[in-house]
């Protein structure tokens, strides 16, 4: 790695920032073994790990992740990813293990189903259903749109229509009819 290890603060932030940018893992990785923090932030107020989410870098996002324990902080992360409207900090956080917690407290789960409908937008809502531990989003969808109502997310009423349609959509493409 052709990077010095002296480096001041700002130019290990600038670098990690460009290494996110570029989606290079390794430099990433180097990066962050000499001091790099994911949350240091570049002259204009963007994070590491905001850049990496911005511009949909799962991979890069669960290396900027790599230290947290998922056991006993990944739900307070996918919390505050998802009050952040981080949808790629969500899949990866949930790729990362904390989907396995999720499916042990489905109460827990459906709680941050209905934070991501009030502060979020259907990225975020998206990604819990997609990579989260499953959920039929017909059967609550009637809380889940009281709750971005009540928020005035509307977009999000709209993505829940639409999550409902999808899911009652054949799945093998061959409709019976009796």
């Amino acid at each position: 790695m052709n990077i010095h290890t002296n480096l001041t603060y700002q130019d290990l932030t600038a670098n990690l920032h460009i290494a996110c940018m570029l989606g290079d893992e390794s430099r990433v990785k180097h990066l962050l073994s000499i001091g790099a923090h994911r949350n240091a932030e570049n002259d204009s107020g963007t994070s590491a790990l905001g850049l990496a989410d911005f511009l949909h870098r799962v991979e890069i996002v669960k290396l900027l992740l790599h230290d947290i324990n998922i056991k006993e902080a990944g739900w307070y992360e996918l919390l505050k990813a998802i009050r952040m409207d981080r949808a790629t900090v969500v899949r990866a956080l949930l790729e990362m293990g904390v989907k396995e917690e999720l499916v042990e407290d489905d109460g827990f789960f459906r709680s941050a189903l209905v934070l991501a409908c009030c502060v979020s937008d259907m990225r975020v809502l998206g990604a819990l259903v997609k990579y989260g531990p499953g959920v039929d989003v017909w059967a609550i969808k009637d809380i889940l749109i009281q709750c971005a109502v009540a928020a005035e997310n509307l977009e999000v009423v709209g993505g829940i229509h639409d999550l409902v349609r999808d899911e009652r959509k054949p799945q093998s493409g061959i409709s019976i009819v009796c």
